[in-house]
């Protein structure tokens, strides 16, 4: 313990030497800030596991996996799916709900919970798929899984809500709007993409076949544009 205080002290001698006291200070704020995030997300992912008698909490890391682009699962929370799903100008009763990327399900059994017809999550994850399976063994009437690369996988031709948690960079990204892009010219207006932690939003903003509904500083979300209409 006495080493580690030493350590500690001689890392913040050095910021400060470096940085200066206000910014060295600021920095210590924001690394507590983000610490104490992490815990009280932890704790409120907890208690909707205990209180579902699920598993969905946790970061998984997507290692050894195709696409070599997978970005790491971490469940939506909560409170903040359902935030996005009620902002939707659609009744969600008429649509499927389709997640790329669902890792252990949770918005899958909020999306159930919220009145979407039927929920497909799509995962290339076995050990996350197997997870999800057991989370939502109980509504199995309602729900498929898809045990599939996300480049590959071809959306349901009727009403569909995507939704993508950045789960994916720019190669496997481009490959699942070239499907979306597909399905968009055969379901028309009825498909709505969800796009939560929008890191390559510029993709999305640009592709002729979508457009934009609205946009906040944590999630994007569009309407598939048909052929020909501007």
């Amino acid at each position: 313990m006495i080493v580690k205080d030493v350590s500690a002290v001689a890392r913040l001698r050095r910021s400060i030497s470096r940085r200066g006291f206000t910014k060295t200070l600021g920095l210590i704020s924001r690394e507590l800030a983000v610490s104490v995030r992490r815990r009280w997300n932890y704790c409120r992912e907890l208690r909707y596991d205990r209180r579902n008698r699920v598993e969905t909490r946790g970061i998984a890391w997507q290692s050894g996996l195709h696409p070599p682009d997978a970005v790491h699962y971490q469940g939506t929370m909560p409170g903040v799916f359902r935030r996005i799903v009620a902002s939707l100008p659609i009744d969600v009763r008429r649509y499927l709900f389709v997640d790329i990327g669902c890792g252990k399900g949770r918005t899958l059994l909020i999306a159930l919970e919220l009145g979407f017809r039927r929920v497909i999550g799509v995962e290339l994850n076995e050990h996350l798929l197997a997870i999800a399976r057991r989370n939502l063994a109980s509504a199995h009437d309602r729900v498929d899984f898809v045990l599939q690369d996300a480049a590959r996988y071809e959306l349901p031709l009727e009403p569909t809500v995507v939704y993508l948690y950045n789960p994916f960079l720019h190669e496997t990204m481009r490959a699942v709007l070239a499907n979306i892009e597909r399905s968009v010219r055969q379901v028309h207006d009825d498909l709505i993409v969800v796009y939560y932690n929008p890191v390559l939003r510029e993709l999305l903003d640009e592709a002729p076949f979508l457009r934009s509904l609205y946009h906040e500083a944590d999630v994007a979300v569009y309407r598939g544009l048909p052929l020909g209409v501007s």
